[in-house]
């Protein structure tokens, strides 16, 4: 323009067309960084620094422990680059109810502790992070006690060290993404399947000679709701509902009640069917691209070939409405957790199918297996005395708690008729009253709140704790009755206060 212009040559017309062009350009280049289209939203999320897989090994035990350096590396790079052009995508399809999505946040702000670091990092991103939790609703400024419950509800401490605190927080808007790349504290990771199962699940499945007595231990992202809009419904309600809804989704089952119900609520559980179903698809032609190189990874290998078999147990069962009725959802006990038990023998490779479709679930932050408890009291002894098998030097020299009272606490109750705490006078008189009864050969106070039920199930935890302490078998109730079981309590001849 300037050489036309100093010829004489320059037209109105031909100005006015580059003059034009350089605006669209310029306008062009401006849209691709504005926060608010998705060309800029994007470019955004590229800068953002990502947490490389050195990171992660300090940070979180997971699956990829379970695989040589270079298997583990190419496995982290792979997924989590899939996992990123697979949200980008959703970006680029202008999907205004994306997924939330669950994200590693590495903050490693100079000076901080743990909980500073927490906080510098909900100041700084306060506005555009979701805060739809039942128990923090959205503001764009807070209190010292609205920070406090917002740190408690939404995020999700994995590690917390001198040099670094990590945490899981959930993020359903790209803009909410996009806006980390703005701190330079922060280093961010979508979490991906592989981070999600947990250390040693794999191996116990497949060394299992029956599945029913393995249990799957689901923990749900606190953050995840299943009715945001109410907040008084029950939690346990709750866990058990988004939990079915988390099965029927897997299974490819039509409903989780078995009919057909809400039409919309139908459709939308199709919907997610489709995108889990692309996405898993997506990510094991992602890793076995390269048939030959990957089964030169023996894990990589064992994951292709067990979920080749297991087909989400197409083997096990004729249909998978079949296979949803053979699995028993149950609330973990606390928190926004479930735990799923087989209600008969599957393959190892239909439970693994099943486990790695739990783990891309975005409601799914972590899975594992639940081994059947065993008892190891007898071990107990001579460890804590010695650690030289069956010398108990300790109630050698006669120190095996006679004269001292130990008082136990414990939210479950103690069963006072086990033949460790047995005493013959409660078979008349029911000391479960908050009185002290001295003369009772073990339990010699029972404490329970007013508003509690008295819990004696065998397997409580309760009976096992002060059985562990203070525990003495005796056959009749009577402590000429005790006898010399070697899984007695530590300080066997204490006696129990129990609240």
């Amino acid at each position: 323009l300037t050489i036309a212009m100093s010829r004489g040559t320059a037209s109105t017309t031909t100005v006015s067309i580059l003059i034009t062009c350089l605006l669209v350009i310029s306008i062009g280049l401006l849209l691709r960084k504005a926060p608010w289209t998705s060309w800029g939203i994007k470019q955004q999320i590229r800068e953002i620094t990502r947490i490389p897989y050195e990171t992660l090994q300090q940070v979180m035990q997971s699956e990829l422990d379970h695989q040589s350096h270079e298997e583990a590396l190419a496995n982290y790079l792979a997924e989590t680059n899939y996992a990123w052009e697979k949200y980008m995508d959703q970006i680029d399809e202008g999907d205004n109810d994306m997924t939330a999505n669950t994200f590693l946040i590495c903050h490693s702000g100079d000076g901080l502790s743990g909980y500073q670091r927490r906080r510098d990092f909900l100041r700084k991103h306060m506005n555009i992070l979701n805060v739809s939790n039942p128990t923090a609703t959205a503001r764009t400024t807070t209190n010292d006690n609205d920070e406090d419950e917002i740190l408690a509800s939404m995020f999700q401490t994995m590690y917390n060290g001198l040099d670094m605190t990590c945490f899981k927080v959930q993020m359903d808007d790209p803009r909410q993404v996009a806006h980390l790349s703005t701190d330079d504290n922060v280093r961010v990771q979508l979490l991906t399947s592989h981070m999600k199962i947990g250390l040693g699940t794999v191996d116990q499945v497949l060394s299992s000679v029956d599945t029913t007595r393995l249990r799957l231990y689901i923990q749900m992202c606190e953050f995840s709701n299943v009715h945001p809009s109410s907040v008084t419904v029950n939690v346990e309600q709750q866990v058990l509902d988004l939990a079915n809804i988390i099965l029927a989704r897997l299974i490819y089952v039509d409903d989780a009640s078995g009919d057909d119900g809400d039409d919309e609520a139908h459709s939308q559980d199709q919907s997610y069917h489709e995108h889990f179903r692309t996405l898993f698809s997506g990510m094991a032609h992602q890793l076995n691209a390269n048939k030959e190189n990957y089964d030169s990874y023996p894990r990589g290998k064992l994951w292709r070939s067990t979920l080749e078999q297991g087909g989400y147990c197409a083997s096990d069962f004729h249909s998978s409405q079949d296979l949803y009725n053979h699995l028993n959802v149950e609330f973990a006990g606390s928190g926004f957790n479930f735990a799923l038990e087989v209600l008969l023998p599957l393959s190892p490779a239909c439970l693994l199918s099943v486990v790695a479709g739990l783990s891309v679930q975005p409601e799914v932050c972590h899975v594992e297996t639940i081994a059947p408890a065993e008892l190891h009291n007898v071990d107990a002894k001579w460890i804590v005395q010695s650690a030289v098998p069956d010398y108990k030097p300790l109630w050698e020299r006669g120190l095996d708690g006679r004269g001292i009272t130990v008082d136990v606490v414990d939210t479950e109750g103690l069963d006072i008729f086990n033949c460790y705490f047995r005493d013959v006078q409660d078979e008349t008189d029911d000391m479960r009253d908050g009185s002290i009864y001295a003369d009772r050969r073990k339990v010699i106070r029972y404490s329970k709140l007013p508003d509690s039920e008295l819990n004696e199930v065998e397997d409580s935890h309760g009976t096992h704790v002060a059985g562990s302490i203070a525990g003495h078998e005796s056959v009749d109730g009577t402590e000429g009755g005790e006898v010399k079981d070697p899984a007695n309590g530590l300080a066997k001849n204490a006696k129990l206060t129990f609240f």
